[in-house]
């Protein structure tokens, strides 16, 4: 990321990507194309480092299979792979619950999975879009009591959308402003690509890709790139 320099908002990052392009036609690269490739990039970068995770706590309600997803965790972007979902059971053990998805339950265990007497303590978890509900996360078996605090999930958020020429990347955690000039690089690799300078746009995505592999190992080492990531110790039981 050499020659960069650190910015905070989409209207300098727009500032940016038209400096590095001075020998384009004026709006042959619009500003909404920018946003769009800002926004994009931001998602990459979540989606390939894990770098905003945190975690979802919440209650079990007897007899309920689903919960919304917006509700329990927002900003909810992904199940983090490594921690994944956990139950903690009577005896305040956690355990980590399998994913899986309704079609594999339907052809491995028929029916009777969806029956309302399945209950006992959840040993999986699937993710499944309700048509007036949105994504939900759904548990097999079900609960039939009501407890509180035994559901946990370890989760990826979306980074927020720049919108607005005074929006920042990345507000839910100010330390990644360290890699904002990755979002340069990722616009300036699909502006140049769009005019043709192809050697140009695959300097610009080694650049991106480079940085992206450096930025993965310093989230998955720094706590500080991990916002809200407090859990109690009891939380890696399961480990044991």
């Amino acid at each position: 990321m050499a020659g960069f320099f650190l910015f905070i908002s989409k209207m300098e990052l727009i500032n940016l990507i038209n400096l590095f392009n001075t020998e384009f036609p004026a709006g042959s690269v619009t500003d909404t194309e920018k946003k769009q490739w800002f926004n994009d990039a931001c998602l990459d970068m979540v989606r390939k480092t894990y770098c905003l995770k945190t975690y979802a706590l919440w209650s079990a309600v007897a007899d309920q299979r689903g919960y919304v997803i917006d509700t329990v965790a927002p900003n909810f972007l992904l199940v983090d792979p490594d921690e994944g979902v956990l139950w903690q059971d009577s005896a305040d053990d956690w355990h980590r619950l399998e994913a899986t998805n309704q079609n594999w339950l339907d052809e491995n265990l028929g029916s009777s999975w969806r029956n309302s007497d399945n209950t006992g303590d959840p040993t999986r978890y699937y993710l499944y879009v309700h048509p007036t509900s949105g994504l939900m996360i759904g548990f097999d078996p079900i609960t039939d009591t009501s407890d509180t605090d035994v559901l946990r999930m370890t989760y990826i958020m979306k980074p927020n959308i720049l919108s607005t020429n005074t929006d920042v990347p990345f507000s839910l955690n100010s330390t990644l402003s360290t890699y904002h000039p990755l979002i340069v690089a990722y616009g300036l690799w699909k502006a140049k690509q769009k005019r043709g300078k192809f050697s140009q746009a695959e300097i610009f995505k080694n650049e991106y890709l480079t940085g992206l592999v450096l930025m993965r190992q310093e989230v998955k080492e720094n706590p500080d790139f991990r916002p809200g990531w407090k859990p109690d110790s009891d939380y890696f039981s399961w480990h044991a």
